[in-house]
């Protein structure tokens, strides 16, 4: 293979790179709202040129994770109330239908997953740690996953990834929610093991619901902090 179409494959590739890492934590809140992302401390600090710096900025912005400020650059967004509410909203649409059919496609190895999840959620609360959004949206993916619908999954990673922000905010404030939230994934976990349809997707309604209610109050702490 040429040169030259080695260096398009080469930019794609730090360019991810560069995505992977500014996500990861803007979704971890190591760069909290009204951050300003500067173009060349992150080529200096990932070893790259601006270039793809810059083209990751552009992607995360047209998703919504950062703005793009006249004169002062790229800056991580704030997340929105209304937003969240929305992505919950179509959550508890979608994720009701997912483990409708879970209960009735879910091989072993989904049910053995989900096991692992709910396992490993009450193993850190029951340790005193009380960020584990990994494995819970890990179970959720899980859900999405036994239902063996690939557009499903596919929005569903996207959308978890969008709501992943408020989600670190709900279990940094709130130990009662997360303890509430363990118990509601083995109700539901239970209903798509037993292969009832209606009352796994019931139950994921529920869970999400309670979600919500939780989000709206949480988030006037936040606009506090972040306004």
């Amino acid at each position: 293979m040429s040169q030259n179409k080695k260096e398009p494959k080469k930019a794609a590739s730090k360019a991810q790179t560069a995505y992977d890492t500014i996500l990861h934590k803007i979704l971890t809140n190591a760069y909290i709202p009204g951050t300003t992302l500067s173009e060349r401390d992150l080529s200096e600090q990932l070893h790259i040129s601006r270039t793809p710096v810059k083209d990751a900025l552009n992607r995360l912005s047209f998703e919504g994770y950062v703005d793009l400020v006249p004169e002062r650059g790229a800056v991580v967004s704030k997340v929105g109330l209304t937003d969240v509410l929305e992505l919950y909203e179509i959550r508890e649409a979608l994720e009701s239908h997912s483990a409708r059919l879970a209960a009735s496609r879910r091989s072993e190895q989904e049910l053995e997953e989900m096991r692992s999840c709910i396992a490993n959620q009450r193993r850190l609360f029951e340790s005193g740690v009380f960020d584990n959004t990994e494995y819970e949206d890990n179970f959720h993916m899980c859900i999405a996953r036994a239902s063996f619908n690939h557009r499903l999954i596919s929005y569903m990673e996207m959308i978890i990834r969008q709501c992943r922000r408020a989600s670190i905010f709900q279990n940094q404030r709130n130990n009662q929610r997360i303890a509430r939230s363990i118990d509601q994934h083995e109700v539901i976990f239970a209903a798509i093991e037993n292969g009832d349809a209606e009352a796994a997707g019931q139950a994921m309604a529920v869970h999400l619901q309670d979600v919500i209610t939780t989000t709206k109050a949480l988030m006037c702490d936040y606009y506090f902090m972040y306004k």
